[in-house]
């Protein structure tokens, strides 16, 4: 759990001690101290222990977002691989990158989108130094490139970024469709700051679920270094990638590995 802590000084030279706890989205959680193990929850009145009936519902409860955001990743992934975006956009290979606070899912948040549309310098797609934008059914869209587009992020009213690009993957190269595996990498990792730095300014919490998908990319292989291949080098044997969720604690600490 992440707290801050504050010393407020009092008469009678006593001091009070306060903590400001952050609402934990990855419950429930159990207290053991000196033989007392229980699980708790608060509301207006204070804190209580969870009965049986409770705690059943806190952990099915935890277990149902965690299905809820998969089942919202491959429903995406899916539309997008069929050229169901939010622009037309190019037909080649995609990458697909979600950032997807938990809270999102976890109940009914909304955030204040709109400020994207009013400074859209701040919703940059990826890969993109020029864009247009606008407001959608989901919320707001920045894209770039001429009809067909070839990137795009979309930032949905419940603080989820999607992020897509279409000129990363399927490079010709030694006559094989490669992917460049340093340089996709690259633009990742230099978008994600922005994408948590929207999350923030939304005022998004932590945990956030970051993935990677890739799609279209049957028959391609893997460039490493300078694009190189031998013999050993055999291409992709599925369509879709989907590569395994990240999760990030903190803002601060980008993930190591996507």
């Amino acid at each position: 759990l992440r707290y801050s802590a504050q010393v407020i000084d009092c008469s009678s030279a006593r001091r009070v001690l306060v903590l400001r706890i952050e609402h934990s989205w990855v419950g429930p959680h159990r207290v053991t101290f000196k033989g007392h193990d229980k699980f708790y929850a608060r509301n207006s009145t204070g804190k209580y222990p969870l009965d049986v009936g409770e705690l059943r519902t806190a952990f099915t409860m935890a277990a149902t977002v965690t299905e809820r955001i998969r089942a919202f990743r491959v429903d995406r992934v899916i539309a997008v691989s069929n050229n169901r975006t939010p622009v037309p956009f190019s037909p080649d290979p995609k990458l697909i990158l979600h950032c997807i606070p938990l809270e999102s899912f976890a109940g009914q948040a909304q955030f204040d989108v709109l400020r994207y549309y009013r400074s859209p310098e701040r919703l940059r797609p990826m890969g993109s130094s020029g864009w247009s934008y606008r407001i959608n059914l989901d919320g707001v869209v920045t894209y770039s490139g001429a009809d067909p587009y070839v990137s795009y992020t979309q930032l949905y009213r419940n603080g989820t970024l999607e992020a897509v690009h279409g000129r990363l993957l399927g490079h010709e190269h030694q006559g094989r469709r490669a992917i460049p595996s340093i340089a996709y990498e690259e633009h990742v990792f230099r978008y994600l700051p922005v994408c948590f730095q929207i999350l923030q300014e939304l005022g998004c919490s932590t945990p956030v679920i970051v993935a990677l998908s890739l799609t279209s990319v049957k028959g391609l292989h893997m460039g490493v270094g300078d694009m190189e291949f031998d013999d050993t080098d055999h291409p992709i044997d599925t369509e879709t990638l989907m590569l395994p969720e990240t999760v990030v604690e903190d803002f601060a600490t980008p993930p190591g590995k996507v």
